[in-house]
């Protein structure tokens, strides 16, 4: 697989036509509701470079970015896209009456629906927004943007380069049906649908941002996954020691960092972590034993030493309005606080004659609620200094989980490990979505691409196929890139483009015109292009995806002959038709210049199916007998190529005899 692509080709607007999709329904911090402000500012050049700096108000979470971007802005526009703030701040200055700024009239016109505000320039101060961050942030987040501090800290702030990642424009991304079915929001049919068996929100959340931004890191993120993937799906009682501990665990992110006001969930989060270090003790691929690494009991001892000394060890979350009132009564040990209770004995005495003592129950347990609320305020602030120990572990937790959603797809859909190299091949594959729709009925397909195969025109009747065909291989792209295995018997240059349809919207003539031009310039730019046209114009139509001619290409005939024109007119058209046919052929065949073309094409197969055999593992008799075979039908078809140009030699001096 392509694990290095960087960039997918746009499919047309037309296939996206079911309307702008609703907020967070692609969002990389995922699906529920958040408040996300975006704050953007741009270095003049000819090659802009943009800041982004995002903030989850809702999870406390931050992400600042730096692009070096176009005049386009399609890269700030994208990630912008990708989080789908409720509110940009960009610089007052760029705002009338002054010249609207180039990279504000973009952010306008690509997220109408979204509040766009100025800002005062004041606020856009490097050292002001240094201050706040070395404020704010936890240590080992800021060490990552390479700045030392000294300060207290309580907010997650990542830097989040824009490269090493797939970039996926948000067309295609609701094309390919990544995230949401594009006739059925509420489906599951759609690749996240498809690949979510995680147990925890973590998870689900790193799953969304991974499939929105697979990586392109091979050595560092995709081979570490499939080791990891191949050991879980090896080592079945792990596997289900890993799913067991992880229904434990509750959504820990939100909680720490919206003030941390659920005590008990925390709990329950921190009481969790052993059981994954536990069922992690057969791991012994890197990936696994860096996450239990992660997970050791040690690393969060202090935040449940602290639990255990206030709260009651029988203390769980509960939902209901009055049980959440008994809750903050009683979960507090007795003997951390006098007043506490003296206020709770109060309570329990005045409960006992309830109708009595209406107003001295609702005093006492006021303050017995105030009292034990302060106590948790204060067992709070102790957590608060090891606040970045279990962020640490909720990542280690989603990528846990992530990896064991995947194990749980491909032990029960029959995926298999993809290899990263310089071609992308796959034999047999299947559309993920299509496959567990009709099982019985996709037919699964081949799939090549290399240097010297680059350009690929898929084309056929409506409803044929096509698009399905395309969508396969960038859904199997992008599963690749997260880190999954592929539906496929698997056997990759820097982009992969998919055109679906281009020009069906123009003239033949004006649509053919433009086809023809992309196709030159996706040609020159050395990408992987499947190219889906009605325009016979560009190739020799094919059927299934495999290389040869086939017969029965004249769609209008059979349609004349549905409708009923008569016998004898059929006969006269098809004569024709066939005739027409032989005689291109038989010219293009024959003529030197498709001999040369013929010779130059085998050489460079030949040289390519080399290439691809030095870096192979096979045996030395499987080698040897490959290459006999190869040798064999080298020397057949340039046989055949000689032959034909021979024969029309021939044809030409009993022509002029």
């Amino acid at each position: 697989m392509a694990a290095s692509s960087n960039a997918f080709g746009r499919t047309p607007r037309a296939s996206t036509a079911s309307g702008r999709k609703s907020r967070t329904t692609s969002s990389l911090w995922g699906s529920n509701p958040s408040e996300i402000i975006c704050a953007i500012s741009e270095a003049r050049g000819i090659s802009p470079t943009v800041g982004l700096a995002l903030v989850n108000i809702t999870t406390g979470e931050a992400v600042l970015s730096q692009i070096c971007d176009t005049q386009f802005y399609v890269e700030t526009v994208n990630k912008i896209l990708m989080y789908e703030p409720s509110t940009i701040l960009i610089v007052n200055t760029a705002f009338p009456p002054n010249p609207k700024s180039n990279l504000l009239s973009i952010v306008e016109e690509e997220l109408p629906d979204t509040t766009i505000a100025p800002l005062d320039r004041k606020y856009w101060s490097e050292k002001a927004g240094l201050e706040f961050i070395q404020t704010l942030v936890f240590r080992e987040d800021f060490e990552a943007i390479n700045v030392a501090i000294e300060a207290a800290h309580s907010l997650r702030i990542r830097y989040q380069p824009s490269e090493n990642t797939m970039m996926i424009d948000v067309s295609t991304i609701q094309s390919l049906e990544l995230i949401q079915n594009l006739h059925n929001a509420k489906s599951k049919d759609c690749l996240f649908g498809l690949l979510n068996e995680t147990l925890t929100p973590m998870g689900s959340r790193m799953l969304r941002s991974n499939i929105l931004e697979p990586s392109c890191q091979v050595e560092n993120i995709l081979i570490p996954r499939y080791d990891a993937l191949d050991e879980l799906t090896i080592k079945e009682d792990m596997f289900f020691e890993i799913r067991k501990a992880l229904k434990n665990f509750t959504d820990a992110e939100k909680l720490l960092t919206t003030a941390i006001n659920d005590v008990l969930s925390v709990k329950a989060f921190v009481n969790a972590v052993p059981l994954v270090y536990e069922a992690l003790a057969a791991a012994r691929t890197d990936l696994l034993t860096r996450i239990r690494q992660i997970c050791r009991p040690e690393l969060i001892q202090h935040v449940a030493d602290l639990i255990t000394s206030v709260i009651n060890d029988d203390a769980i979350a509960m939902k209901s309005a009055l049980d959440m009132r008994n809750q903050r009564t009683f979960a507090v040990k007795s003997g951390v606080h006098g007043l506490l209770d003296v206020a709770r004995q109060t309570y329990k005495e005045a409960n006992e004659d309830v109708h009595q003592l209406v107003d001295d129950i609702n005093n006492s347990s006021n303050e017995t609620v105030m009292l034990s609320d302060k106590v948790i305020q204060e067992l709070l602030d102790g957590i608060r200094v090891h606040v970045p120990h279990l962020f640490k572990v909720c990542e280690g937790i989603g990528l846990l989980d992530m990896i064991a959603s995947f194990g749980q797809s491909v032990t029960t859909r029959d995926y298999v490990r993809p290899e990263v190299g310089d071609t992308l091949a796959l034999k047999a594959a299947r559309h993920p979505i299509c496959e567990r729709l009709n099982p019985e009925h996709f037919v699964p397909n081949e799939v090549f691409a290399s240097a010297q195969h680059r350009f690929q025109i898929v084309m056929g009747c409506n409803m044929s196929g096509k698009s399905t065909y395309m969508r396969m291989i960038s859904l199997q792209q992008v599963m690749a890139q997260i880190g999954c295995f592929v539906p496929a018997q698997n056997v990759n240059e820097k982009s992969l483009t998919i055109i679906d349809e281009l020009g069906r919207g123009t003239s033949t003539r004006d649509g053919l015109a433009i086809a023809i031009a992309i196709s030159e310039a996706l040609i020159q730019s050395n990408s992987l292009v499947w190219f889906a046209t009605h325009f016979q114009q560009l190739v020799t139509m094919l059927y299934k995806i495999k290389a040869g001619p086939v017969e029965g290409r004249s769609y209008g005939l059979d349609l004349a002959r549905a409708i009923g024109f008569p016998h004898s007119f059929m006969e006269t058209a098809e004569y024709v038709a066939k005739t027409l046919e032989e005689t291109t052929e038989r010219k293009k065949e024959a003529s030197q210049s498709r001999a040369l073309l013929k010779r130059r094409k085998l050489i460079l197969n030949l040289h390519e199916a080399l290439v691809q055999l030095r870096n192979c593992d096979m045996d030395d008799d499987a080698l040897g007998s490959y290459m006999k075979r190869l040798q064999d039908e080298f020397i057949t078809r340039m046989g055949e190529i000689e032959g034909a140009v021979q024969g029309r030699g021939s044809e030409s001096i009993e022509e002029a005899g």
